[in-house]
């Protein structure tokens, strides 16, 4: 699939990639922020990658806890700099859709 072909797509399909390539792009900046952060927790990849996913889609995270520490939110333990992120990703879904429903 080249450049033209992508521009080419419609609308459906081209909702469908920018949101697959937000959800990989964010996945890897949440694990490189992850990689620098001061807590001691290091995930794995595709952690992010579900992270991501559970962003980007609006889902939520009111499965994720800390293992063996019941009652603590995942969140608790996340950097400055992944809540940024986890903003900016927000963010992006807003416009995403705000783009889509523009044209």
């Amino acid at each position: 699939m080249n450049l033209i072909s992508l521009i080419n797509l419609n609308k459906g399909y081209k909702y469908i990639f920018i949101n697959i390539l937000s959800i990989l792009v964010f996945s890897i900046f949440y694990y490189i922020s992850d990689i620098y952060s001061v807590y001691e927790i290091d995930d794995p990849w595709y952690y992010w990658l579900y992270f991501s996913s559970i962003t980007q889609t609006t889902v939520g995270y009111g499965g994720i806890e800390v293992k063996g520490k019941p009652g603590i939110n995942i969140m608790t333990f996340k950097s400055i700099h992944i809540k940024i992120l986890l903003f900016l990703q927000l963010l992006s879904v807003i416009l995403i859709n705000g783009y889509f429903i523009y044209i």
